[in-house]
């Protein structure tokens, strides 16, 4: 970010291309940023603007996306099965993962591969179990 005469001017750097899914989630973002007036000559701070005392919780932003239904794009029976997840008596580790896989976002290796992190051709193909 930048400033200038003509205001705050942000800087966008992506080391992969953005999918399409990105490009809309950037737009919504950049729409969001239109009202953002930044302030050099004050110090920066974290706030939580929908937690009571200004500090971040899961909860506060699980109860916002809920209320806001920012999960439109999720089929009905997807959105259910996150909620429950949740909603259960399992370690923090075990929600998440079950959270990224029903998102279809857990690191595989293929996805690790299209991300330039691993390179190998012999560690993208499927583990091979040696008798």
């Amino acid at each position: 970010m930048t400033s200038s005469r003509e205001g705050t001017v942000w800087r966008w750097e992506w080391r992969d291309a953005l999918t399409q899914v990105e490009e809309y989630d950037l737009i919504k973002l950049k729409e969001l940023l239109l009202d953002v007036n930044l302030n050099p000559n004050s110090a920066d701070r974290w706030r939580w603007i929908l937690g009571s005392a200004g500090l971040f919780s899961v909860k506060s932003c699980y109860n916002f996306l809920i209320q806001n239904d920012s999960a439109e794009a999720l089929h009905p029976t997807m959105l259910e099965a996150i909620k429950k997840l949740w909603k259960n008596d399992v370690p923090s580790k075990v929600s998440v993962f079950g959270w990224r896989l029903l998102l279809e976002k857990l690191p595989t290796r293929a996805a690790l591969a299209s991300k330039g992190i691993i390179t190998n051709p012999y560690e993208i193909s499927c583990a091979r179990v040696l008798l």
